[in-house]
């Protein structure tokens, strides 16, 4: 099951943020070669299909229950000493970024351009915050939906 038009529904929804928004592939983590990555920017996670329980509606729709979305945060956050004003205004401003994200996708139901639903309401299960790489920090939330393919032909 493609989820690629639910990736480019949540990837517009969340341009209104001005951030960078790019597909996840474990751009950022540990000894991942030949892959560069954006600071900041978020990084949408897809499920993968293990375990999850894909419904059937004649030829025209499928549905994947429990479909678990991982919005990834990077941002700077140097640390230098321990009377880090900077890293104090910069970790304020990530907890920020946070806050907006999860405002615009706690309970969104991504659509199509034709007004087709592509999600039930996106539900937040849990949210890892400030982990520290490097001079960055990075945040993920986890979302859970019930995920829709609609069919155009067939």
């Amino acid at each position: 099951m493609l989820l690629y038009p639910l990736y480019k529904a949540i990837k517009q929804h969340l341009n209104g943020l001005g951030i960078q928004t790019f597909f996840y592939i474990k751009q950022y983590e540990p000894n991942k070669e030949n892959t560069s990555y954006k600071v900041p920017a978020i990084y949408i996670e897809m499920p993968n299909y293990r375990g999850v329980s894909i419904n059937y509606y004649g030829k025209k729709l499928k549905s994947a229950k429990d479909c678990v979305i991982k919005i990834h945060y990077i941002s700077y956050a140097p640390f230098k000493n321990h009377t880090n004003t900077i890293q104090d205004n910069l970790l304020q401003e990530h907890s920020n970024v946070l806050k907006a994200i999860d405002l615009l996708m706690d309970g969104y139901r991504a659509k199509d351009p034709a007004n087709n639903e592509l999600s039930e309401a996106m539900m937040n299960i849990e949210t890892s915050e400030l982990n520290f790489m490097a001079n960055c920090v990075v945040s993920v939330i986890t979302y859970r939906c019930e995920a829709y393919l609609r069919h155009l032909q067939g």
